[in-house]
């Protein structure tokens, strides 16, 4: 199933230009709510109910139909059997910076038992083993994929993951107020903290996680040494595709994507 679904993937990258503008998406599908929170909203298109779900989780900012080649996802894995879920976590559009990894990982288990109990995943135990779930993360997104791997209560659901354009937050930014998110981890940062520019309200710790040298975020940094990548991703034992973009203006001219990706993949344990 794996190298199937990763087709699936490079298939709709392929296919992701075809729009006439690069923020034009259309999706067909269901609405509906996995948990009570205002912002536990999700979108499912393809085949479902299903036993193969590819669950599509965006970077900073982004919600619903994150990037020009979600659309074009869902067609491909709805022509191969599985159904995509897209859904809206705490931290999407402008609550990334008052929000964090972990409770990004607790939304995706929120998300995972709502799909089991709703597609009665668990009700025949002879069919558990044939189901499949992939975390396909964008950005950082892809940080949320890692640490579910690691932290989240169903993490024993999800069969894959693929990496999409791994960014080091750290490298992008440039200071650290850790002195501030030691005493008061809560406290809202300036709005100037807010690397993006969009002036999202961000909290000391989440400001130091994203940018601070082995902060929760901090995987992907040029600078980190085997050990330190090994002690970010060496828990991942699922199969995982990385698939860093050709032109990401939020990756430095300095850094070799290509050598870095070798040393990403060889800090997980199936290399």
């Amino acid at each position: 199933l794996f190298p199937s679904t990763y087709f699936c993937f490079a298939k709709a990258l392929s296919m992701s230009s075809a729009g006439t503008e690069r923020w034009e998406r259309t999706m067909s599908g269901n609405l509906f709510k996995y948990a009570p929170g205002g912002a536990n909203v999700g979108f499912v298109s393809g085949k479902f109910p299903s036993r193969k779900v590819v669950v599509h989780v965006g970077g900073l900012t982004d919600g619903l139909l994150p990037l020009p080649y979600t659309a074009a996802m869902g067609e491909v894995l709805e022509r191969n059997g599985w159904a995509l879920v897209q859904p809206l976590l705490s931290s999407s559009h402008l609550g990334y910076g008052i929000s964090s990894l972990q409770k990004d990982a607790d939304e995706i288990d929120l998300l995972l038992s709502y799909l089991a109990r709703k597609w009665d995943w668990d009700a025949d135990k002879d069919k558990s083993d044939d189901t499949s779930v992939v975390i396909v993360g964008h950005s950082t997104g892809c940080q949320d994929a890692v640490w579910h791997n690691k932290h989240g209560r169903e993490r024993e659901r999800v069969t894959g993951l693929v990496l999409q354009g791994p960014v080091s937050d750290r490298d992008y930014a440039e200071t650290v107020p850790q002195a501030v998110e030691d005493a008061y981890p809560d406290a809202l940062m300036p709005k100037e903290a807010d690397y993006c520019g969009i002036g999202a309200p961000m909290t000391a710790y989440r400001y130091n996680s994203l940018v601070g040298r082995l902060g929760d975020d901090d995987m992907f940094s040029n600078d980190l040494t085997e050990a330190e990548l090994a002690q970010a991703l060496g828990h991942v034992q699922v199969p995982c595709l990385l698939a860093f973009s050709h032109d990401d203006e939020y990756v430095p001219a300095n850094v070799d994507k290509e050598a870095l990706g070798r040393r990403i993949a060889a800090a997980m344990p199936r290399g």
